[in-house]
C-alpha cells in the first residue's frame, strides 16, 4: 500500500478534528469548530493561515476574483470546515475548486455536525498524472449542447453561445465561488463570442399606465435574454417569479436561471407567457 500524501501532516490534523469533536460533539455554529480548531493546531505547533485570500484564475487571467479558505495548514492542506447533517456533494465539489483556484494538492472536508465525526480527503485532480483523462471527460460534457436545446426555441442561436459559456465557465471554475466571480466570467466569455450584453438597465415598472418607479436588471444578453447568475446550493421557486417579473417589466420573452453552486450545473428556461 503506497504512502499517503502529507501523511504525519494529516495524522496531527485528524487528531485536532476528534480532539473538537469528542470535547464539544455536533450542534453548534460552524464558527465555534473553526475556533476551537484553530486553537489546538496552534497549540500543537502547527503553522496555519486563516481565512487566507487566493486569487482564483480564470484561463489567461491570473485573477478574475479571489476566494477565501478556511484554514491552510503549513502551505500544504487546506482545511474545510462543516457544521451540517451530512456532507453533501455540492461541499465536495466546492472543495475541489478551492484546490484548484491554490494549487494546493490535498484538503480535508470534515463534518462537525453530523452524529459521528466525517473526515473526506480530497486530492487535487489537476495535478494529478491522469489530468488530462479528467479534462477529456469534462469537454465530453460539452460536445452536444443541441442536445440540450430543442429545435423550435426562441433565440435558439443564442441560447447555444449561452449554454456553451455556462458549461465552460463551470468546467473551468467549477462550482463554491461568490455570483460575482461567476458573473465576471459570463462577461468575459460574452465579449470573447461577441455577444452584446449590458448591465444595471434600469426598466420603468408600471401599473395602469403609471410609471410606479424604475427597477435595474443585472443583465441582459442582445437585448433578448435576461440572465441571473447564482451561486446557490439549491434554487426555490421565488427565484423564478421574479424573472418573470423582470421579464414583464422588460418587455422580453426569454430569461435563462444558471445556477453554479450545485453539482451538476443547472440551467433553466423562463418564459413571458404575456408576450406570444
Amino acid at each position: 500500500m503506497g504512502k499517503l500524501l502529507h501523511e504525519a501532516l494529516s495524522y496531527k490534523i485528524r487528531g485536532t478534528f476528534f480532539r473538537v469533536y469528542n470535547s464539544l460533539g455536533p450542534g453548534f455554529r460552524e464558527e465555534l469548530y473553526k475556533q476551537a480548531a484553530k486553537h489546538d493546531l496552534f497549540k500543537n505547533g502547527l503553522p496555519i493561515e486563516v481565512e487566507k485570500h487566493i486569487p482564483i484564475p480564470y484561463e489567461d487571467e491570473p485573477a478574475i476574483d479571489t476566494y477565501r479558505l478556511d484554514i491552510l495548514v503549513d502551505d500544504k492542506i487546506i482545511l474545510e470546515l462543516k457544521a451540517v447533517s451530512e456532507i453533501h456533494e455540492r461541499f465536495v465539489a466546492q472543495t475541489l475548486s478551492e484546490l484548484l483556484a491554490s494549487k494546493i494538492e490535498l484538503a480535508m472536508l470534515v463534518n462537525f455536525g453530523s452524529e459521528t465525526l466525517e473526515i473526506r480527503r480530497l486530492l487535487n485532480i489537476h495535478l494529478n498524472p491522469d489530468k488530462n483523462k479528467e479534462q477529456a471527460r469534462e469537454a465530453a460534457k460539452q460536445q452536444d449542447l443541441s442536445a440540450l436545446i430543442e429545435p423550435e426555441i426562441i433565440h435558439k442561436d443564442l441560447c447555444y453561445t449561452l449554454y456553451g459559456c455556462f458549461y465552460k465557465i463551470y468546467n473551468t471554475l467549477g462550482p463554491g465561488y461568490r455570483e460575482s466571480t461567476y458573473e465576471k466570467a459570463l462577461l468575459k466569455e460574452l465579449s470573447r463570442a461577441g455577444v452584446k450584453s449590458e448591465t444595471d438597465k434600469e426598466v420603468s415598472v408600471m401599473f395602469d399606465n403609471i410609471i410606479l418607479d424604475t427597477h435595474k436588471i443585472k443583465l441582459i444578453v442582445d437585448d433578448k435574454i435576461i440572465v441571473y447568475v447564482k451561486a446557490y446550493s439549491d434554487l426555490d421557486s421565488h427565484w423564478k417569479a421574479r424573472l418573470k417579473s423582470e421579464l414583464y417589466a422588460a418587455h422580453l420573452k426569454l430569461g435563462l436561471l444558471v445556477n453554479f453552486g450545485t453539482h451538476p450545473l443547472v440551467i433553466e428556461r423562463v418564459l413571458n407567457s404575456r408576450i406570444q
